[in-house]
């Protein structure tokens, strides 16, 4: 449903709609990013069927992860991390971004 910032309800609806949260942010000292992401799905387990009704209707659902290193990185995603995620039909983006090098 289609509403003004008031509240106002608005007839029509919205062709695409999406939602996004910052669930971490920053550099987490001493915490892996598999950690981060495990954390959260625990987190998020309670909504399973939110996130599969939302594949179901065409939707998608995915953590998009921006990992910003200044040297070596790097991380594994177990299988038992990746059926988690699967389980609840979220999708893993990676976006790596190494140092500049200007």
């Amino acid at each position: 449903m289609r509403s003004t910032p008031k509240g106002t309800s608005l007839d029509g609806t919205y062709p695409h709609t999406y939602w996004t949260a910052a669930l971490a942010e920053g550099r987490w000292p001493g915490k892996a990013l598999e950690d981060v992401i495990s954390d959260l799905l625990d987190q998020l387990t309670a909504r399973k069927d939110f996130f599969h009704r939302i594949r179901s209707e065409g939707g998608k659902v995915e953590f998009f992860v921006g990992w910003f290193f200044d040297g070596g990185s790097g991380g594994v995603f177990s299988c038992d991390l990746l059926a988690r995620m699967a389980d609840l039909k979220i999708d893993l983006s990676l976006s790596v971004y190494p140092p500049d090098r200007n």
